[in-house]
């Protein structure tokens, strides 16, 4: 039997009596296939098939179960994640078309009240964000697609007891910075920890590339970072890069709280992180 998702990959591929689709399926050229995923919005997300996951369970409810077994792990998040798929996509809005907006996106998450859009105007209030309510959606997107399901994994880890450490990337690099809009978006840290484009970077991003650098190798070693950086702990704390890292604590906790407030403890979508 075809899960949903499987079905409209199905259709779209020319698939569609559903006794016959997977004798179908197979017949298809691999490329036709690749293009049917995209029409049909596929994501390549883990698949509860019944063998490695049972069906109907999702990676959230894995980790809000405590049915996994726990790594010392490192989990962040950029400032402003869903900026690089936002910026083109996300049009100039008042605070109307801003309520209306969030009120259909988060339809993915759950049932939204109207109260609930209430308390997101306000903790997204475009007064935050130089009063463009853009900016406020594209945060909003951010923390509901990838910030507080971090916050999930890192809570579930630890309260395991495992080796666990959060970071918020703020710092964006020069390049970026020519597209305001983008802020410090998906893919940043990439260009920091990795090194791969030092030759672009100016002396300070240099920097903050080796500091980085140096605290993902301890942990790779020691399953711990460098020193200065606290583990996540009860209090949520985090490290902050911006050029001078600083410790901090529970980032976004009540849009985070709302925001699984809209969930209801559950959803059919995975983890992003």
């Amino acid at each position: 039997i075809l899960q949903p998702s499987a079905a409209q990959v199905a259709r779209a591929a020319g698939c569609e009596t559903p006794e016959t689709a997977l004798e179908c399926l197979r017949k298809v050229d691999s490329k036709d296939l690749l293009r049917a995923q995209l029409r049909a919005g596929y994501s390549p997300y883990p698949t509860a098939d019944g063998f490695e996951i049972d069906r109907g369970v999702s990676a959230r409810d894995l980790f809000t179960a405590g049915n996994f077994t726990a790594k010392p792990v490192i989990v962040g998040t950029n400032l402003n994640e869903s900026a690089l798929f936002d910026c083109l996509t996300t049009p100039m809005m008042n605070e109307s078309a801003f309520r209306s907006h969030i009120a259909g996106e988060l339809s993915r998450l759950g049932s939204v009240t109207p109260e609930q859009v209430d308390k997101l105007s306000a903790l997204y209030n475009a007064s935050r964000y130089d009063t463009l309510w853009k900016r406020a959606a594209i945060d909003l997107d951010t923390d509901a697609t990838f910030f507080c399901d971090s916050r999930t994994v890192l809570d579930a880890m630890a309260a395991k007891k495992a080796p666990t450490y959060s970071y918020l990337l703020e710092r964006s690099t020069w390049f970026f910075e020519k597209l305001p809009c983008l802020g410090v978006p998906h893919m940043t840290e990439l260009f920091y920890v990795w090194h791969t484009i030092d030759f672009l970077l100016k002396n300070d991003e240099k920097g903050l590339g080796r500091t980085m650098g140096k605290h993902w190798t301890h942990f790779a070693w020691h399953h711990k970072p460098n020193f200065g950086w606290p583990q996540y702990g009860t209090s949520r704390k985090y490290l902050v890069f911006n050029g001078t890292e600083r410790v901090a604590e529970a980032h976004h906790e009540a849009q985070c709280d709302l925001l699984e407030e809209i969930r209801g403890g559950s959803s059919p979508f995975t983890l992003l992180v």
